[in-house]
């Protein structure tokens, strides 16, 4: 059975392609920072996720956000990330037959 699934945008793709460039990533919550890097939120991802059919889902577009501030999917983009997620459980589904 499918399992999670993720969209990569596109700086995502090449960090991936790069395994030298490791990006350190500061979160802000309740007032407090949080400091992590690339790698470790891929790896926490896998970690998460293992047991389960993942699909990474690359985003094509190169305007994909809503906006500079906020990185949500913009609708041309999660009409594409939906529609290549659908390609791969298709797939997924006719190669467990």
């Amino acid at each position: 059975m499918p399992g999670p699934f993720y969209a990569l945008a596109p700086e995502d793709q090449q960090r991936l392609k790069n395994e030298e460039a490791d990006d350190v990533i500061v979160h802000k919550r309740d007032g407090l920072f949080y400091q992590t890097s690339f790698k470790q939120t891929m790896d926490n991802m896998a970690y998460v996720n293992e047991g389960f059919t993942t699909f990474a889902i690359p985003i094509l577009l190169e305007k994909w956000k809503i906006g500079d501030i906020n990185r949500h999917l913009n609708c041309a983009a999660n009409d594409q990330v939906m529609r290549d997620l659908a390609s791969k459980i298709a797939e997924h589904l006719q190669d467990s037959k």
